[in-house]
């Protein structure tokens, strides 16, 4: 009984408990190890979301769908642009409007350009290469063009090269000098052929547009230059 009283100190046990042999002393330290230490897993791949379908998307494939139904609609002859009512009664109020101003203004008020004769212009030299490479290829047939410079910068000489071009054209060419300077030796110089040039020097403003208009209702006047329009004094002023 002294022996196993409580005071007496526990056996000693020197060798090592079953569970911590030598044999199995690496498995314990790798629980161990396990136990203590935080395990480190492989990254989980992302997983990429389907495409969602939005509702603007959705709503343009819808549009596509129909525009494609209708296409194959009218290529299949069931709806032409000929046939549809709705364009066939926009083209007759357009020619209706057309008809109604064509009569009230004049024929040829309006017109379809396709239709209209003229559309294009002609033009003619003007004398001046780099000037008609501007223009894009010269003077404009049945326009009004005006030459507009200070005092001694080429007008005059310039209209005269126009001048002697339609000449060499075959035209005809008149020049209404208002400012009565006229130089028959320079125009001949730069090439004019003053024998058939017509030449107006009139005493005032309404009597030069007068003789132009006139000559212009003949339709056998190519060119005709007024040299200048700064000079066309009107005729009260004079008389005055």
């Amino acid at each position: 009984l002294k022996d196993f009283s409580p005071f007496t100190p526990p056996l000693q046990i020197e060798h090592a408990a079953p569970w911590t042999s030598a044999a199995t002393q690496p498995m314990a330290t790798a629980a161990a190890a396990a136990r203590f230490t935080p395990a480190i897993l492989p990254r989980p791949r992302r997983r990429v979301p389907a495409p969602c379908a939005s509702a603007s998307s959705a709503s343009g494939r819808g549009n596509r769908r129909l525009r494609c139904e209708f296409v194959a609609s009218v290529g299949n002859g069931a709806l032409s642009g000929e046939d549809d009512p709705r364009l066939i009664d926009r083209q007759k109020a357009l020619d209706a409007a057309m008809t109604d101003i064509n009569n009230s203004f004049g024929k040829g008020s309006v017109t379809r350009l396709g239709s209209a004769g003229g559309a294009f212009v002609e033009t003619f030299p003007s004398g001046c290469l780099t000037l008609d490479f501007a223009l894009g290829g010269g003077l404009p047939k049945g326009r009004v063009v005006e030459v507009y410079g200070p005092e001694s910068s080429g007008k005059t000489t310039l209209a005269l090269h126009a001048i002697a071009e339609i000449q060499k054209l075959g035209g005809n060419a008149m020049l209404v000098d208002a400012e009565h300077a006229f130089d028959p030796a320079y125009s001949k110089a730069l090439g004019v052929d003053i024998e058939n040039l017509i030449v107006c020097q009139p005493d005032n403003g309404e009597m030069a547009l007068e003789i132009a208009d006139r000559m212009c209702r003949s339709g056998a006047i190519d060119l005709i230059c007024i040299d200048s329009v700064s000079a066309l004094t009107p005729r009260a002023e004079i008389e005055v």
